[in-house]
């Protein structure tokens, strides 16, 4: 009964791979129109990304001088904790910057 049903299983998962592959959804490149073809470097087809600063230097310092650890700045403050490892490489080099 069981090998049934690992059979069963099994059946479905390659229906679900075969019918699902992105080899088959998407096409290559190759086979597009032209104009739907990415040009370069960039996202989407093409066109850079547009990664303008949310959070000024100054406002994020500003919400890291009123919390003391990661965690409850984390928990309690509207820019995520990332946001601030990502801008300063960590958050006692944040709290540095404060200085």
């Amino acid at each position: 009964m069981r090998v049934l049903f690992l059979a069963y299983l099994l059946a479905i998962f390659l229906v679900y791979l075969v019918g699902y592959a992105p080899d088959v959804i998407w096409k290559k490149q190759v086979d597009m129109r032209p104009e739907c073809r990415a040009k370069g470097k960039g996202w989407p087809k093409g066109k850079s990304r547009n990664n303008l600063k949310k959070y000024t230097d100054e406002y994020l310092l500003e919400f890291v001088a009123k919390y003391e650890t990661v965690e409850e700045f984390d928990n309690k403050a509207i820019p995520s904790a990332s946001t601030i490892i990502k801008r300063f490489g960590s958050w006692n080099e944040a709290k540095k910057a404060i200085k």
